[in-house]
């Protein structure tokens, strides 16, 4: 039985692009896409993160359940 992977992560930035650039020249990740909202997608091929910005809510991470499994968003 093979064990479960993080495939991906959301986290809740103040400044997207600046944030983007960080992991892409510290940790290599490439952009994968940007959405219609400004939502940056990165990805080393195995993990994306998702960069996003949403002033309503607490900026970094948060929980939240998602359909039987625990998400970090």
């Amino acid at each position: 039985m093979t064990k479960p992977r993080i495939r991906h992560i959301a986290l809740n930035v103040q400044n997207r692009d600046e944030l983007a650039d960080y992991y892409k020249k510290i940790f290599g990740l490439e952009e994968k896409h940007r959405g219609p909202n400004g939502t940056v997608y990165l990805s080393d091929g195995f993990v994306g993160i998702a960069l996003i910005h949403n002033p309503n809510q607490p900026w970094g991470r948060r929980h939240r359940a998602c359909n039987s499994y625990r998400a970090v968003v």
